[in-house]
């Protein structure tokens, strides 16, 4: 099995999410945030969580409760409530994502990049056959899996 190295796929640099933390931090003891996994390919993917740490994150409402080994169907997606605390400094997980039971690519997400006044986006072309389009911004994250078109 190959191990890939995992592509950090941040959308806001750490000076702007620092200011974030800094602009929420009394607005409680966390944000309810979300995050979307959307399969834009024509088979189904898995997903595997890794790298969490528990203090990131409030109660069970993080990546590795709600995305540990799910299948996302072809054309279809999963979003779930992403509770990051107020004081941290970073709500990052670890997604390998698998297609036909084998690993395709490693991606480090930050769910801060949800946290952004205004919807930033970025396209990850990795270094296969996969791109990612991820979106964040008014406390949602999108990543958006799709195959790259070849001309």
């Amino acid at each position: 099995m190959t191990v890939c190295t995992p592509v950090v796929v941040n959308i806001l640099p750490a000076t702007t999410i620092a200011a974030l933390q800094n602009q929420n931090k009394d607005l409680g003891y966390s944000h309810a945030t979300e995050l979307e996994i959307k399969n834009d390919t024509n088979q189904a993917i898995q997903i595997k969580v890794s790298h969490v740490d528990s203090h990131d994150w409030d109660g069970l409402s993080r990546p590795d409760f709600q995305f540990q080994n799910v299948t996302i169907e072809a054309g279809a997606s999963k979003k779930a409530l992403q509770n990051i605390k107020a004081r941290r400094s970073t709500a990052v997980s670890t997604m390998t994502v698998c297609q036909d039971g084998k690993e395709q690519f490693v991606i480090r997400i930050n769910q801060w990049d949800a946290m952004a006044d205004e919807v930033e986006t970025k396209d990850v072309d990795l270094d296969n056959n996969y791109i990612l389009h991820v979106t964040g911004g008014k406390r949602i994250l999108t990543i958006s899996i799709a195959i790259k078109q070849h001309s």
